[in-house]
């Protein structure tokens, strides 16, 4: 009974991480699209100054500021949900280990690992550093 708690609660840990891939994904594939309009704009307000243009590129920045708030709120509940689901298989990997007589064992990575949270760091620097470019933008 309890491996399969822990095959459940890793199989949900895998989804969620599938589902915080797809916001990266989402998040780039957004601004990199916004960064093409932006780019356009400002080529083209220079020949002809229509108000439309000019209207896009103050708008533009401001809805990538949107964007990467957006993704990183959905992230950052993403990983809440990853943190709470490790715990959760943490205690019912003791439980297995110590039913099997082996407490000393580790299944999973060792969470607390300069490794381990080296590999987290894509998920908070791509939308912070996005965010980052979207204000200077906005405010040049």
């Amino acid at each position: 009974m309890d491996i399969w708690i822990y095959e459940a609660l890793s199989d949900q840990i895998d989804r969620e991480f599938d589902l915080l891939n797809q916001r990266m994904n989402w998040l780039v594939t957004g601004s990199a699209f916004l960064f093409t309009a932006l780019a356009l704009s400002a080529a083209n307000v220079a020949s002809s100054p229509h108000i439309i243009l000019v209207r896009l590129l103050e708008w533009i920045p401001g809805l990538g500021i949107l964007l990467c708030g957006v993704s990183l709120s959905s992230m950052a509940a993403g990983w809440h949900v990853v943190e709470t689901r490790k715990a959760s298989r943490a205690e019912f990997e003791q439980k297995i280990l110590s039913k099997y007589g082996r407490p000393d064992l580790k299944i999973t990575v060792d969470q607390e690992s300069p490794r381990h949270r080296v590999g987290q760091v894509p998920y908070w620097l791509v939308p912070v550093a996005l965010l980052v470019v979207w204000l200077v933008l906005l405010f040049s």
